[in-house]
């Protein structure tokens, strides 16, 4: 019994051209994957993303000095961060990104990346049974780096992909485009009600169904009625036109889009952007979805990975190097001038603040709106307090 459970697996898990992808939700959709990257907004979020994060380096520290390059460390996560756009795109297609660790004894020397369809999960036993032509391999939760995007419904198992928020969309449109199509095909022709004679049998009916077919086209949403002349017929109106379509696919395109947390105009798509504001949705875009998902892959390489070569050992992305996780020099500037200037900070303050160490002779100094005089200075000069008393004394005298 326990054979047959593992073939069945086996077969619902390896990896095939057509896999669906697992949907969690109220009704059931099956989305396949290549319908999922054949979708031009998904291709270009998940695109996006992986990029965006395949563009922060990815730095291997022992303590607080970067490991060498000669390093078997260096190069083991070297290796995980030239594979992160497939993490990536695995999470969003799946849920979950699986690497299983290679080891010669209890030394790691690589990380073979595993399909997620070709994994389970057994959450009791803490344990991934791995398929492939082979057979069935079972290996612990400490033998895998385990990325996953939290179930909330299971918090404990398996990670829970995208798609089940977004399912219905993605097959909707592909209703809209394809009905859009057959639309464009049948010459933009409408459905039509052709009435005969009473008494016409089916191979006159299907013989002028022919003749119509041939001057106007056909399509699964196209047919023509064809009934006799003392059938009654009461229609229903459907008010949607083929003027409607786009309306509607642009409302399921940005529905998308914020399954995705992907700012329009990060995809290319500015109708309601300029070049201000644009920006400003990139680092949006750079804050509030790359961070995240920067941290949720530092923290598992980190617990399941590094640990394993010592508990100094750990990785960190260098955000210096995203500009777009970086204050804009212009406005951290303008608010310097008016703190200085408020007397809150001094000018070597402010040069600290920006990057510039060297201080300047009179950068302690606060100055005021004159900007030749000084109003005050954190120690009083010796000669001027002598003046004071000097001048205090010619009045008791």
């Amino acid at each position: 019994m326990f054979e047959k459970l593992k073939n069945f697996l086996r077969k619902l898990f390896v990896v095939q051209d057509n896999a669906v992808v697992e949907i969690q939700s109220s009704r059931s959709y099956e989305v396949s994957v290549s319908d999922v990257i054949g979708n031009p907004i998904v291709r270009a979020a998940l695109f996006r993303i992986s990029q965006s994060v395949a563009s922060v380096p990815l730095i291997a520290y022992r303590g607080e000095t970067p490991i060498q390059e000669n390093s078997q460390v260096y190069k083991v996560v070297s290796h995980l961060a030239s594979s992160l756009p497939m993490v990536v795109y695995d999470l969003y297609l799946f849920g979950n990104s699986i690497f299983l660790k290679q080891r010669v004894g209890d030394r790691i020397i690589s990380l073979q990346h595993i399909q997620p369809q070709a994994v389970s999960f057994d959450p009791e036993a803490r344990r991934f049974i791995v398929y492939a032509k082979e057979g069935a391999v079972e290996v612990g939760e400490k033998d895998v780096v385990w990325f996953k995007f939290v179930n909330p419904i299971d918090p404990e198992g398996w990670g829970l992909s995208i798609f089940a928020s977004i399912a219905f969309n993605l097959k909707v449109i592909s209703e809209i485009d394809s009905a859009t199509t057959e639309f464009l095909q049948n010459g933009a022709i409408p459905l039509g009600i052709v009435k005969v004679s009473k008494g016409v049998d089916i191979e006159e009916i299907r013989r002028r169904q022919a003749q119509i077919e041939a001057s106007v086209g056909r399509g699964r949403r196209y047919k023509w009625l064809a009934v006799s002349k003392d059938t009654d017929i009461e229609t229903v109106d459907t008010s949607l036109k083929l003027g409607d379509l786009p309306t509607l696919r642009k409302t399921l395109r940005e529905e998308v889009m914020a399954a995705f947390n992907v700012p329009p105009a990060v995809l290319g798509f500015y109708e309601y952007a300029n070049y201000a504001n644009s920006r400003e949705q990139t680092k949006i875009f750079w804050r509030d979805t790359i961070l995240p998902l920067l941290r949720l892959i530092e923290n598992t390489i980190n617990n399941q990975l590094m640990l394993d070569f010592g508990s100094d050992y750990w990785v960190g992305f260098d955000l210096t190097q995203v500009p777009y996780l970086r204050e804009n020099i212009s406005d951290v500037s303008d608010a310097l001038v008016r703190m200085v200037s408020a007397g809150i900070v001094t000018i070597n303050e402010a040069r600290e603040i920006i990057g510039k160490d060297e201080p300047v002779d009179w950068g302690d100094v606060w100055w005021g709106n004159i900007s030749t005089v000084p109003i005050a200075k954190p120690k009083e000069d010796e000669e001027v307090k002598q003046f004071f008393r000097s001048q205090a004394d010619e009045e008791i005298y």
